[in-house]
Parts: C-alpha cells; sequence; structure tokens
C-alpha cells in the first residue's frame, strides 16, 4: 500500500493556499474603488497594501497596472483627470499620478466649500470666474501637466481651465 508522504502534502497545500490568496488578491485589487466619503490617500494606501500583498507572495503588478486601476477607482468627479492621464505617454508613475489626485481632490474640496457656502446665504462666500482678472494677471509658468501661476503661489492642472489662468487669482 502506498501511503503520500506527509512533507509532500504540506508543501502541495502551502503552494494551493499562495495560489488561492493570489487570486483573492488580484480580484480585490481590480475591484477597489474609491468611495464617496473615502480621501485619495486612504484609497491609494488601500491600492498600494493590496499590491505590496501580492509582491510578497511574487505576484508584482507593474507601475501601468498600479495606475491604470488607481483611475479604473475613480468616482465620476474625476473624469477629466483620468482622460488626462490613461491619454499621457508614457504613463505617469504612480506616485505622479497619486500626486495628481491629491491636488484635484483639494480643489473639489475647495469648490465644494464654496458651494456649500454660497447655498447657505453666503456671508463671505467667494465668487469665483476661475480666471486671473487683467489686473491681477502675472505669467503662468507651463511645467508639464500641471501649471505655476506665480501670482499666488499653486499648481494648479492644465486641463482645469480653459485658457490656462489659475481659477484662485480672479
Amino acid at each position: 500500500m502506498n501511503f503520500p508522504n506527509e512533507e509532500s502534502d504540506n508543501s502541495t497545500n502551502s503552494v494551493e493556499d499562495d495560489q488561492i490568496r493570489q487570486v483573492q488578491l488580484k480580484i480585490q485589487f481590480h475591484s477597489t474603488r474609491k468611495g464617496d466619503l473615502e480621501t485619495i490617500e486612504s484609497y491609494v494606501k488601500r491600492l498600494r497594501s493590496i499590491a505590496d500583498s501580492l509582491a510578497e507572495i511574487g505576484d508584482e503588478i507593474s507601475n501601468s497596472n498600479m495606475v491604470l486601476q488607481l483611475l479604473a477607482g475613480l468616482p465620476i468627479q474625476y473624469l477629466p483627470l483620468k482622460n488626462t492621464i490613461s491619454s499621457m505617454r508614457p504613463l505617469p508613475n504612480f506616485e505622479e499620478a497619486s500626486s495628481m489626485l491629491y491636488m484635484q481632490e483639494d480643489i473639489l474640496l475647495q469648490d465644494r466649500e464654496k458651494k456649500f457656502k454660497a447655498d447657505a446665504g453666503g456671508a463671505g462666500a467667494e465668487q469665483s470666474s476661475g480666471f486671473c482678472t487683467a489686473d491681477t494677471f502675472f505669467t503662468v509658468v507651463d511645467t508639464g501637466c500641471c501649471c505655476w501661476c506665480s501670482w499666488c503661489s499653486r499648481y494648479y492642472l492644465r486641463w482645469s481651465w480653459y485658457i490656462g489662468y489659475c481659477r484662485w487669482c480672479s
């Protein structure tokens, strides 16, 4: 009678466990979405954590797949930035794409705050056209996908504004 060796049985189970874990992590990675109340920071950390877990078991995710999943999980408010980043050649690395999302999140939060103030009666609510006026216009220096407004010393995303002036300077 032939009995299986206990050591080889344990190693087979270990390999199968790793394969199951790998499939579970890949499903989790590809189904990760940014929640409505979740910050970009927590969303990025969650994606990075899953990718690190996959790398630990020998299935590293490429930078381009990290960026594409980062974009795929974003809500509709980020659509213009998703289109901009996904059309860049070569794709930015994960950290650069995350940085652009942090800036966009800041813009969205400021817009939401202004809208809330305006809807609440608006004591002190600023109405901004999003452009520098003629008397406050200063040169905006193009630095790639982001621009730097020398008037207010802020970065803004070039695609955000039609003529390339910072929206905070109006």
